[in-house]
């Protein structure tokens, strides 16, 4: 008896002049509704997923200037001045590295300001060939130069211990594990596979150039 109650009085409901326009309204606007909006849900050229990794960084607001935001920013400027190829972009800035016990074969891409707009433009590269030996190289203003070490991780940082291979000279560093940071210069991971050598290098002969030029 109550069920048939229960039918009787939502035959009644849906067939009420207010309820059914109600009823219909909000059906219509569940067809129409929007329900995520957020940048990986919208539909770019070519109905191609976009990746958010590639998304040009200069071109937003962002609070949190990380490895991320580094890598991200340098080599938006390097494509555009087509020191990178596209492929090689895409390789980058995709990459994603599996945590493992060690670093070692790992590459770490560093520092300033990713737009090269200091008065004293300079980008540094690390390799950590083994459980203990690194070797580096790049730039500061005009000059290039190349180092080797040996470096310790500990729980908090990676502490370098470093020569310049044609002066001899000496330095430490700690990078810190969590920002990827050398005091207030950024580090990013770089996809092992690219020659980041190159592309350092490629960059210090771009800006040498241009600080020479006088025409």
């Amino acid at each position: 008896m109550k069920k048939i109650l229960a039918i009787i009085l939502l035959f009644w409901m849906w067939h009420t002049p207010g309820f059914a326009d109600s009823k219909k309204k909000d059906d219509v606007f569940k067809q129409f509704q929007i329900t995520d909006i957020s940048p990986s849900k919208l539909d770019f050229s070519n109905s191609v997923t976009p990746n958010e990794a590639l998304i040009d960084l200069r071109k937003t607001d962002v609070f949190e200037k990380d490895d991320a935001y580094f890598l991200n920013i340098l080599m938006h400027n390097l494509k555009d001045a087509k020191i990178i190829s596209f492929q090689d972009f895409k390789r980058i800035l995709q990459y994603k590295r599996k945590k493992v016990e060690n670093i070692e074969g790992v590459k770490l891409i560093c520092g300033g300001d990713p737009n090269f707009v200091d008065d004293s433009p300079y980008l540094i590269g690390i390799e950590f060939q083994n459980l203990t030996n690194l070797i580096g190289y790049g730039f500061e203003d005009d000059l290039w130069f190349d180092f080797n070490g040996t470096y310790k991780r500990t729980s908090s940082d990676i502490e370098l211990d470093i020569k310049a291979i044609d002066s001899n000279e000496k330095n430490t560093g700690k990078i810190n594990r969590k920002t990827l940071k050398i005091g207030s210069d950024q580090c990013s991971i770089l996809n092992p596979s690219i020659n980041m050598n190159r592309i350092i290098k490629n960059v210090y002969l771009n800006i040498l150039e241009k600080s020479t030029n006088k025409l």
